[in-house]
């Protein structure tokens, strides 16, 4: 969820008042759905291991949240124009004189935006 925060809050958020909606969702794709059904999911399943542990069911969460994360496929299909787009607009040096003032954001620990945007795919491998 850190992760996705960080996309949207250190990324796409700023950029939006400075790119096209075409180039923010070639960027960015479905990412904020991601981050809202991550941050309902974990809610939920945090609710579930508050319960006594007879009662724990976490499957029955999962099963509630499978149709969302089905957004990962698109996310996933969007990559490579993401990474086409990413490269286009490094070319402007406006865009990449932001790219770096996010790197060195406390909250990005010094990553770049191409890792920040693949983690979403990584993590729902593991």
């Amino acid at each position: 969820i850190n992760d996705l925060h960080v996309i949207v809050e250190v990324f796409l958020i700023p950029l939006k008042s400075k790119l096209s909606r075409q180039i923010i969702s070639a960027l960015f794709s479905n990412v904020q759905i991601l981050h809202s059904v991550n941050k309902e999911m974990y809610t939920a399943l945090l609710s579930e291991s508050e319960k006594p542990l007879p009662e724990q069911c976490f499957g029955s969460v999962f099963m509630k949240f499978a149709d969302y994360l089905k957004a990962y496929t698109q996310y996933s299909s969007d990559q490579d124009l993401a990474r086409d787009t990413l490269k286009k607009q490094r070319t402007n040096p406006e865009f990449a004189r932001f790219l770096d003032e996010c790197q060195r954001d406390s909250r990005c620990n010094n990553a770049t935006i191409l890792s920040y945007l693949i983690k979403p795919i990584q993590r729902i491998c593991k």
